[in-house]
Order: structure tokens, then C-alpha cells, then sequence
């Protein structure tokens, strides 16, 4: 029996287990599992094939075997440094890219407190897009017990929020290769790492208004280099910022 084989029967073995089981090894939405490890193969493979064609020094690895503790690693491959991170699929509140209505994203007590898993990975319900909040963000935030409803229960637990978040659309997982890029070259793994997110307060819309360390977008697409992909993101906004004011000012 090939490896593959034997660790889809154990993981399946596993979850059927798991299933039955309370405590912190538990399914909390059981029948979510399948569409949640599509869901990651998905990004997995997409943000492969991605960080292939701009030099493979990142790539994301999935676990072959279900641990419950993490749900796959980012590897550095010319030091081999690596870090675990947490993915869910919402089901609820963020349908598809933009329409993330919160200006705070929130994460399980139970989740941040693994202390190897340095990042949290939330898909949209579509899978279109991708929202990135670092672990150490949420350290520095209080902790509050909020009733969360699970398949076959409702469970106070306790969450921290932080505004220290990020929105990447799946057509544009380069972004999410230079967080990560600059995360393992500078050893940083917290807020410093992106280089955009949307709206002054963290709030995410249709319109994203870009920023960097409270500059303008004038200056990400000035003073970074020419060839990167986070100045060329600034230009293009600026375009489009430019031409939604002509727009108005024709119109009156």
C-alpha cells in the first residue's frame, strides 16, 4: 500500500474518531471538513504555481496526515526556516472579495495560543479571496468570551480581534508571496510585513484605498523600486482613483 493510500485511510480513520470526541481535538463543523480541505488544496496549489514562476523561494505545504493542531506550513527554501498556519473557509459573513463588513478580524483564543502557528489564513466563501492576520498581532489585543455557534452547539469561547488585517484577491498571490518573502528575510512575522491594506480603519470595501506605514500612494509608487509588484498595485490604483475623479468632475 502506497503512502499516499495509507494516509488518506488514517486521516479519514481519524476524523471519523475525532467526530465522536469534546475537548480541543474536536471537529467543530465536521460536515465542513471536505469542502475545507478543497478549499486549502486550492490555494495550495494556486499560490505553488504563483511562487514558481517568481523564483520559488517560498512555497505553502499542506499536512498529508490531519493533525489538529495546524493546517499546513510556509517554507523558506534556501534556509529551510518554516512557520505553521491556521486556515478556515468562512461559511458566513464573507461571501466573496470586499464584502468582509467588520473592521476587526476575529480569531480563537484556542487557535492564537499554539504558539508555532504564526499566521491565520481565511478564505471567502466563493474561495476568490484571501484574508492574512499574523498571530502576533492578536497577542497585544484582550480577550473576550463570545458565545460562538458550532454544528451542534452554542459554546462560549474566547476570541481576540485585531485591525492588523489584510484582503488578497486569488489573482493576485504575488502579494502574498512578498508578505511572506519579507516575513522570513527580515524575521518579522506581525503587521510590519504588509506593504497594503484597505482603508485607514482597516475596513474592507469595493473601493480599497491603499497605504504604507500611513504614506500615500504617491510615495509606494515613487520611491519603491519600478519592477515591484506593490508599486505597480499603487499605479494602478492611482489610475483608477484618477479616472473615477475625471468621471465626477465631467459629470457636473
Amino acid at each position: 500500500m502506497s503512502y499516499f493510500i495509507f494516509s488518506k485511510i488514517l486521516s479519514k480513520n481519524m476524523l471519523e474518531f475525532n467526530m465522536k470526541k469534546t475537548g480541543p481535538n474536536r471537529m467543530y463543523y465536521p460536515t465542513r471538513y471536505s469542502e475545507h480541505n478543497k478549499a486549502l488544496d486550492n490555494l495550495t496549489k494556486a499560490f505553488n504555481n504563483i511562487a514558481k514562476k517568481l523564483g520559488g523561494e517560498v512555497y505553502m505545504q499542506t499536512n498529508p496526515i490531519e493533525n489538529y493542531y495546524d493546517d499546513g506550513r510556509i517554507v523558506h527554501r534556501p534556509t529551510q526556516k518554516s512557520f505553521l498556519f491556521d486556515f478556515e473557509k468562512r461559511f458566513e459573513y464573507y461571501p466573496e472579495c470586499g464584502s468582509f463588513g467588520f473592521s476587526s478580524l476575529g480569531q480563537f483564543e484556542r487557535k492564537i495560543e499554539k504558539k508555532q502557528i504564526k499566521l491565520s489564513i481565511q478564505s471567502s466563501t466563493n474561495e476568490k479571496c484571501y484574508i492574512l492576520a499574523w498571530h502576533k498581532d492578536y497577542y497585544k489585543e484582550k480577550r473576550y468570551a463570545i458565545p460562538s455557534k458550532t454544528q451542534d452547539a452554542q459554546e462560549k469561547k474566547f476570541k481576540r480581534f485585531t485591525k492588523h488585517f489584510i484582503e488578497i484577491p486569488q489573482h493576485k498571490l504575488d502579494i502574498m508571496y512578498h508578505i511572506f518573502l519579507e516575513a522570513f528575510t527580515h524575521d518579522r512575522y506581525d503587521k510590519s510585513t504588509f506593504k497594503y491594506i484597505t482603508t485607514p480603519k482597516g475596513k474592507y470595501n469595493q473601493t480599497p484605498i491603499y497605504f504604507v506605514d500611513g504614506e500615500d500612494l504617491l510615495w509606494l509608487a515613487t520611491k519603491r523600486h519600478h519592477t515591484d509588484p506593490l508599486a505597480l498595485l499603487a499605479l494602478e490604483e492611482i489610475r483608477r482613483r484618477m479616472q473615477i475623479y475625471e468621471r465626477s468632475v465631467y459629470a457636473h
